[in-house]
């Protein structure tokens, strides 16, 4: 009996001890993952009802409306190439030049004017005076150019002069060079492309439009213009819209780039059409956090950061419409949230 009795004590004794020690476990758990005493600097905002413009925003791509390619021909050496990718050109401008055969050119020009002598003897021998060839019937001028050799002559000489004079490659329009890979002293390649001039002035963007958002879409409508990185933006103009609509009930809408600045060709964008206003609760884009693989907005309450799961509806270019999770007068916190926990110290400023 005493030995059930001392079995049973120290089976409570380990009870109790473990118990405490869960305790002290959990106090210190919860120590440590409460909030720090350190203040984060924030900066917020009070909650109203505001004018809410949505936004239709789709996915597109600049180009350029305006491009050329220079071209010459295949396999000709380069001498000397004065510009670089991303160089800004005029038109006209030499961009490079290539290897031209001088000794070529010069003997043909003596080879033809050798074959104008000859010309001149045939026509004499006729009783006709060279120098007063338009008295000359045109039958006899021709013979005698066959007989002498300058018709062919002057055909070879021309070609010759024409492959000298495009030794120089000049830009056809003026813009940017892109694509540029050959490089002085070897060989243009197959294809004999030097380059493309890419009119970075005149740029636009294509993206398409679902077909129950047509309404908010017409020629003329303004849109704007964010690259997906970087702090460049532009406005543009609705210029053309397809009037077809796709397999994937998408229609193919153009706009205009107004600044071309930090845009180039190919690059991807975020397009937004701006539509009618309404009144509602909307948050800055810079408010939203996401926690837990939710979207958070905090606010302040006390001087702490309180952690609020919220519902966003429609977006535009600059904010988020909130439709739970949030309430207005709420102070929301808009700078400083990043590296916020549920009941940080906050100060506002």
């Amino acid at each position: 009996m005493h030995k059930k009795f001392y079995i049973a004590a120290i089976i409570v004794s380990a009870c109790v001890s473990c118990s405490d020690r869960h305790s002290v476990e959990a106090q210190t758990s919860v120590r440590a993952t409460g909030p720090t005493d350190s203040v984060t600097a924030v900066r917020g905002l009070v909650l109203r009802q505001d004018n809410f413009g949505r936004d239709i925003v789709s996915n597109g791509h600049i180009r350029a409306r305006h491009m050329a390619e220079v071209r010459c021909e295949p396999g000709r050496e380069l001498t000397e190439v004065y510009v670089r990718n991303g160089c800004r050109v005029s038109r006209g401008q030499v961009l490079g030049r290539l290897k031209s055969d001088n000794y070529e050119t010069e003997r043909l020009e003596a080879a033809l004017e050798q074959a104008r002598l000859e010309m001149q003897d045939v026509l004499i021998g006729q009783g006709y005076d060279p120098a007063h060839m338009e008295s000359i019937p045109a039958d006899i001028v021709r013979l005698a150019e066959i007989r002498s050799g300058v018709a062919q002559t002057e055909a070879t000489y021309r070609q010759a002069v024409e492959r000298s004079n495009s030794s120089v490659l000049r830009a056809p329009i003026g813009g940017t060079v892109s694509d540029l890979e050959a490089r002085e002293h070897t060989s243009v390649d197959d294809n004999g492309k030097f380059c493309t001039i890419i009119d970075t002035e005149s740029m636009e963007v294509n993206f398409p439009v679902l077909e129950n958002e047509l309404g908010a879409v017409r020629t003329g409508t303004r849109v704007c213009i964010h690259p997906f990185f970087g702090e460049d933006s532009s406005e543009g103009v609705i210029t053309e819209i397809n009037p077809r609509v796709d397999s994937d009930g998408h229609v193919k809408v153009t706009a205009s780039v107004e600044s071309s600045e930090g845009f180039m060709d190919g690059m991807h964008v975020r397009v937004f059409i701006h539509s009618a206003e309404r009144r509602t609760l909307a948050v800055p884009k810079s408010a939203l956090v996401r926690r837990s693989g939710r979207d958070v907005v905090f606010s302040c309450s006390d001087g702490r950061a309180i952690w609020n799961y919220v519902t966003t509806g429609e977006e535009n270019a600059d904010s988020y419409e909130i439709t739970s999770g949030l309430a207005e007068g709420d102070t929301i916190i808009t700078e400083g949230n990043n590296s916020l926990a549920h009941g940080s110290l906050v100060r506002l400023l």
